[in-house]
This record gives C-alpha cells, sequence and structure tokens, in this order.
C-alpha cells in the first residue's frame, strides 16, 4: 500500500511537467435559437453552429512548479516514514506476541512443578490419614489446593492458546500450521 501510494505521488510529478506543455483544443456548439442568435435582426427559428480551436500555453509559473515539487517530495518522504514506523510497530508487536508466549510456557512448567508437588503432598496426607496422623480436613485442604494448582495450569495452557492464536491471526497464517 505504501509502495502504492509512493508511485502515485511520483506519477503526479508527470502532471506537473504536462502543465508546462502547450495545449490545443477545438470546440463545437450546434443548436436552434430564436431569434436567431447570429443575426438578432432575422426574427425566425432558425439552427446555428459555432466551433473554434482554442490554444493555450502557459510559459511563466511564477515558481508554482518548484513549490509543487517540493510538497511532492515532502508527501513522499511522510510516506515513506508512515511505512517505516509500520515497519517498526510490526515487528514491535511481534516482539510482544513472542514475549507473552514465552511467559506463559514458563508459567505453564512452573505450575507444573507445583501441581506435581501438591500431588506429592496429597499422596503423603493419604497416608497419614490412614494412620491417623492428619484430619480430613486437612487432606481435603489439600486435594483443594492441588485442584487448584492444576487449574491454574490449565487456565495458563488456555491463555498460551489465545495468545497463540491472536498472533497467528495477526501473521495471517491459518491457526492449524
Amino acid at each position: 500500500m505504501f509502495d502504492l501510494q509512493k508511485q502515485q505521488v511520483l506519477a503526479s510529478a508527470g502532471l506537473i511537467d504536462a502543465q508546462w506543455k502547450p495545449k490545443v483544443a477545438a470546440f463545437a456548439t450546434t443548436g436552434v435559437g430564436y431569434p436567431d442568435p447570429l443575426n438578432f435582426f432575422d426574427d425566425k427559428i432558425s439552427p446555428y453552429f459555432i466551433g473554434g480551436v482554442q490554444f493555450s500555453w502557459k510559459f511563466w509559473d511564477w515558481k508554482q512548479a518548484d513549490r509543487e515539487r517540493q510538497q511532492l517530495a515532502v508527501q513522499s518522504q511522510l510516506i515513506e516514514n508512515q511505512k517505516q514506523t509500520f515497519t517498526q510497530n510490526l515487528g514491535h508487536q511481534d516482539g510482544k506476541f513472542r514475549e507473552d508466549i514465552a511467559k506463559l510456557q514458563n508459567q505453564i512448567k512452573r505450575d507444573e512443578e507445583v501441581a506435581k508437588l501438591q500431588a506429592e503432598i496429597l499422596k503423603q496426607l493419604s497416608s497419614q490419614l490412614e494412620n491417623g496422623v492428619a484430619t480430613a480436613t486437612d487432606y481435603l485442604l489439600q486435594s483443594d489446593a492441588e485442584l487448584q494448582s492444576r487449574l491454574a495450569m490449565e487456565a495458563h495452557r488456555v491463555q498460551l492458546v489465545q495468545v497463540e492464536a491472536a498472533w497467528r491471526t495477526w501473521l495471517g497464517t491459518e491457526i492449524g500450521n
């Protein structure tokens, strides 16, 4: 899009040069008039025809062409700056997506470790409950803590899939690839 806009601006420079060339135009008008438009003393309806050639040549423009060329150069530079800004924003956004994905992957690894530790603690509490050392309340609290850690891990996995889907959508690629 930016390249097409730049081409459009550069094509406008050709129009500035074309304004300096001499122009020739022909014109013709026909009609019926009452009274005759070419002879007011004739009071009858009569057809008429007027034709001619027009010649124009702009040989002095008070440096308007130079100002227009400068304006086109500024527009071209503005389009180039917009293109560079857009490219930088794309790189920044891509880096942000990659950073978010890496953070979520690290969080999932930590969640897996926490869930394993919670499961080991629950296993120990289970044997303590069988031996009468721990109470059922302690076992239920630990069971709830282990379940919460697994739910947090799954929530982070869902977030990871959402961020990856948003990234692929932003890139314009299919999610299956």
